[in-house]
């Protein structure tokens, strides 16, 4: 039996299948060199830096280090944290904790979402991460009707912001600890009188884009919440964790690392223009596909 009609089945990339693959962080760095060279969207430097702000680092011992920081003026990028805070309060300062977090921040206190999204920093070389409830002093009244009010420019003076989109609470992590088993199967077809061609197969990925309200509650907990339509709106760019795969949107282009992201809404033509995967060529990305959901 000889495949033919390859028109009939739509062409898809490969997904990376962990957040800190080879494969995802060349996908992430790719996005955000076009987009800091070639969109409108922010350059890599912050004109205004948040009061606050977690100083990360890898020792010597290979540890990484954490500690608050209040710089008078930043000149490097920092990114910022979207997530749900769920039912458990932990790692959060006070003012009775203000002093000992500007010295060290021990690493088994972190809760999982935000240990995860500053491992992901890291290996994007962003040595500077938001996340309001460590930057924020949260029984200081005072402090929180301040530094609150400016949240709304720590999004959009952020270089990219690290959105827990498939968690429902810090405890729950960004991604899992070890890479899953592959969401793809591989089948040998035969093309021709001698050939074989290798077809990757895998379920249809899920995208909030086009699911209903209840399910995108659901599947991802993060777009349930009210907030963060300020955040998704104001931020530059947004890297969304999903179950399954990344999602990246910025003020130019909406694209997931499978290629599905309102690929029923468009041609073809235009999708193939944004394949974005393995051996990533930004040059492809010539005809952007703006989701609903996304920022025009």
């Amino acid at each position: 039996m000889f495949l033919i009609g390859w028109n009939g089945i739509l062409p898809r990339t490969s997904i990376s299948g962990h957040p800190l693959s080879h494969t995802a962080l060349t996908w992430v760095s790719a996005l955000l060199t076009n987009c800091a060279q070639k969109h409108l969207c922010s350059g890599a430097v912050p004109s205004h830096s948040p009061k606050r702000l977690l100083a990360i680092r890898i020792a010597e011992d290979g540890q990484i280090k954490v500690k608050l920081v209040e710089p008078e003026k930043l000149s490097a990028p920092y990114i910022a944290l979207s997530h749900c805070w769920g039912t458990e309060r932990s790692c959060m300062t006070t003012r009775e904790t203000l002093a000992d977090n500007k010295q060290d921040i021990p690493w088994n206190s972190i809760p999982k979402t935000h240990q995860d999204a500053i491992k992901f920093s890291l290996k994007l070389n962003i040595k500077y991460i938001w996340i309001d409830s460590i930057c924020i002093v949260q029984d200081d009244e005072a402090d929180w009707e301040i530094e609150s009010s400016k949240m709304a420019d720590v999004y959009q003076h952020s270089y990219l912001t690290l959105a827990a989109t498939s968690s429902s609470g810090d405890s729950k992590g960004c991604y899992p600890d070890i890479e899953g088993p592959s969401y793809e199967s591989e089948i040998d077809v035969p093309e021709g009188a001698t050939g074989i061609s290798k077809v990757f197969i895998r379920r249809p990925l899920k995208h909030w884009n086009n699911l209903p309200a209840t399910m995108v509650a659901q599947e991802f907990p993060l777009l349930s919440r009210g907030w963060v339509f300020q955040e998704k709106l104001i931020s530059p760019r947004i890297l969304h964790f999903c179950s399954t795969e990344l999602v990246w949107e910025c003020h130019e282009l909406s694209v997931c690392e499978c290629g599905g992201f309102g690929a029923n809404d468009i041609s073809r033509e235009q999708y193939l223009t944004i394949r974005t995967c393995e051996n990533t060529n930004v040059s492809r990305m010539d005809t952007p596909y703006i989701s609903p959901y996304g920022r025009n």
